[in-house]
């Protein structure tokens, strides 16, 4: 009895030992797990290519893009993205100074007059040899917008974005003056007479009318038989007969017609005007998707949308737009380029095809998604602007990286001559004297007759030296007397 006591008691004690270490041993090996497991996240964590993605844009363009970045992250999870905003303004130059400085995005929004800045520096990669070895599909792009951002042959962004200029119409005003509406037939001449009817109005608070706010000059010049320049600057086309025609058709607008404001600078605009096409008394204004935001905010007047009018040389508006590119010493090119693409594809662009303002850079959801949305204006004149054809070419300025100094003598004495201070010819030559001196300076390549004169030169003041420093040591030695 004794004897199966003790073996009971044996039993129980073995059994309750082993439940304890197998108890404890499970929380010593869920500890270990729980030390463990941080350790693992963090080595993972380390192991992942971080790529940093430079955008801008609204508050709702913001969100969606970070949704993208998400929705890419779980379709690869080696690649963590980290997404930045940079504002708009000087973002040239902070571009430049963090790409010198090794501190840029990995993928770059651009705005297409950028790329040639950019593109000479090397401060972005050319995308073809990306495009040419996955076979990637540009078909679907609007060919403007692939053009806007090719350099010397490469393809340095891919279009985001893009649009082109066209003519707003108050159609109360119209009405009022009894003037049919604009269409795609209308001409320069169709566009004067509307607007100096429109002029002779006064709105429904008895605000004198104008006739047209005409945006920018490039557009106008264009279509009149202008230019600035070609891509090489070979020629500076400033003085040209042709460009001076065009110019002072766009200073008639204002001081020979009086059918604009007068105080507007070339780029159309005067922050003290209260002369704006929301208020009512503006006949016609020209402007793109851009302002469509505003605009649709309208409630005391109907209006609508006509293509920009064509001049002697057809119908020539300028292309605007933003584009993605890749810069040119990410640490990760291959994930960059995918990114850049996951952002690019349809059904992300679709998902950011949302309310009206510039134009998706695909086709399929230009024509799909975004004009399929609920609008009180013509839709169709907008994809039709950015699509050019017969009468319709959209243009970028001279791609060089010289342009923005080029063009700033021209803005610089055109501004002077819309504000009545200097004649047109007066400020077209001296724009270009400017513009010649400069590019005569950078292009400026030593000849023989140079280096001849540097090495006569150099003699002359070597012998100089020689002759002084003996001159002064024998007057050294000279005794004292």
């Amino acid at each position: 009895m004794k004897v199966r006591k003790q073996a009971m008691l044996k039993r129980i004690v073995c059994k309750s030992l082993f439940l304890i270490l197998s108890r404890h041993g499970q929380l010593l090996l869920a500890a270990m797990i729980l030390m463990l497991a941080p350790s693992c996240s963090s080595k993972e964590e380390a192991e992942k290519k971080n790529l940093t993605l430079w955008t801008s844009g609204d508050s709702k363009t913001l969100a969606a893009i970070k949704q993208t970045c998400i929705d890419f992250e779980k379709l690869h999870p080696s690649i963590k993205v980290n997404v930045e905003f940079i504002a708009g303004k000087s973002r040239t130059q902070k571009y430049l100074i963090s790409m010198q400085a090794g501190k840029s995005g990995d993928v770059v929004m651009f705005h297409w007059a950028q790329v040639s800045v950019f593109a000479p520096k090397k401060c972005i990669m050319d995308l073809k040899p990306f495009i040419r070895r996955d076979n990637y599909d540009l078909g679907d792009y609007f060919p403007q917008g692939l053009m806007a951002y090719q350099y010397d042959g490469g393809q340095y962004c891919l279009p985001v974005n893009g649009s082109t200029l066209v003519l707003y119409y108050n159609k109360n005003l119209f009405d009022q003056a009894r003037l049919d509406y604009p269409d795609d037939k209308w001409n320069f001449d169709d566009f004067l007479h509307a607007a100096q009817k429109l002029t002779l109005l006064k709105d429904k608070d008895g605000r004198q009318v104008v006739g047209c706010l005409p945006y920018d000059i490039s557009s106008w010049l264009w279509s009149m038989g202008g230019e600035y320049a070609d891509d090489g600057l070979s020629r500076i086309s400033f003085n040209d007969p042709r460009t001076v025609e065009a110019v002072r058709v766009f200073w008639n607008l204002r001081h020979k017609w009086n059918i604009s404001v007068k105080n507007l600078n070339l780029a159309g605009s005067d922050s003290t005007s209260l002369d704006v096409f929301e208020r009512g008394n503006v006949g016609m204004s020209v402007s793109g998707p851009w302002s469509l935001p505003s605009y649709s905010g309208i409630k005391d007047f109907t209006w609508d949308i006509a293509p920009f009018p064509a001049g002697k040389k057809g119908r020539q508006t300028r292309y605007a737009g933003m584009g993605y590119g890749i810069w040119a010493k990410t640490k990760y090119p291959d994930e960059a380029w995918e990114l850049l693409k996951f952002l690019q594809s349809r059904e992300e662009q679709e998902k950011r095809a949302t309310g009206f303002t510039d134009i998706p850079s695909r086709k399929s959801v230009a024509y799909g998604v975004w004009a399929d949305q609920k609008a009180a204006f013509n839709v169709k004149t907008l994809l039709e602007s950015i699509s050019g054809g017969g009468d319709n070419v959209v243009r970028v300025f001279p791609k060089n990286e010289l342009w923005p100094n080029i063009s700033r003598y021209f803005n610089e004495s055109m501004d002077l001559a819309m504000l009545d201070q200097i004649s047109v010819d007066e400020g077209l030559n001296r724009a270009q004297r400017k513009a010649d001196n400069f590019l005569a300076r950078k292009r400026y390549v030593p000849g023989l007759v140079d280096y001849v004169g540097i090495a006569l030169a150099s003699c002359a003041m070597f012998f100089s030296v020689i002759f002084l420093s003996r001159k002064f040591q024998t007057r050294k030695n000279e005794p004292k007397t």
